[in-house]
């Protein structure tokens, strides 16, 4: 619970440090967050068939990939997890979190064997590209990257407006009401 609340509060200054505010625009969070890292982001839209969304390493930029077919919300959700990834450092190459080899069989792996096909026609490489493996969302790094995308879509749902002034005359009630105000704008 407490390594939770760590990284919550680690992302929500990580977007206090790239100076974004709410509501949180998920495409300006890559420009700045690729600008931060110093490894651009390129977003791709794609229909996908056996998974959501991707994360790649392409030469000297990040690449997410992810499923068109789905409300604009839901891919900005999508987008978010996985940036989480990237943030925790899933694609490094001593993370063992990658994989380079052929899928063994069934049809999760005829999916992603369909969706890596898509991925190299929109991004040709040179051999086969590191991307991250998809096994199941119970593991601690899936359930890390999940709390990331959470924070991040937070800011993305609350209005971005700054709150109005607490009414005068509260008394003893004063700060809490402007702590309630304040939650109004992002959680900063």
């Amino acid at each position: 619970m407490l390594e939770g609340m760590r990284l919550r509060s680690r992302c929500r200054q990580l977007l206090r440090d790239l100076d974004v505010q709410p509501p949180l625009d998920v495409t300006e969070l890559c420009i700045r967050l690729g600008a931060y890292r110093g490894r651009p982001i390129r977003l791709v839209s794609l229909s996908l068939a056996g998974s959501l969304g991707y994360s790649l390493a392409h030469g000297d930029r990040d690449v997410i990939v992810f499923h068109k077919d789905t409300s604009r919300p839901h891919q900005d959700h999508i987008i978010c997890h996985e940036l989480g990834h990237l943030i925790m450092g899933h694609l490094d190459p001593d993370s063992g979190l990658y994989w380079e080899a052929a899928l063994g069989g069934g049809v999760e792996a005829a999916g992603e064997a369909a969706d890596v096909a898509a991925i190299n026609l929109q991004l040709p490489f040179d051999g086969v590209p590191r991307r991250l493996r998809r096994i199941c969302f119970d593991s601690l790094h899936e359930r890390a990257v999940e709390q990331i995308a959470n924070v991040f879509m937070e800011w993305a749902v609350v209005p971005g407006r700054a709150a109005a002034p607490a009414p005068e005359g509260l008394g003893d009630a004063q700060p809490l009401f402007s702590s309630l105000l304040l939650s109004r704008r992002g959680w900063l």
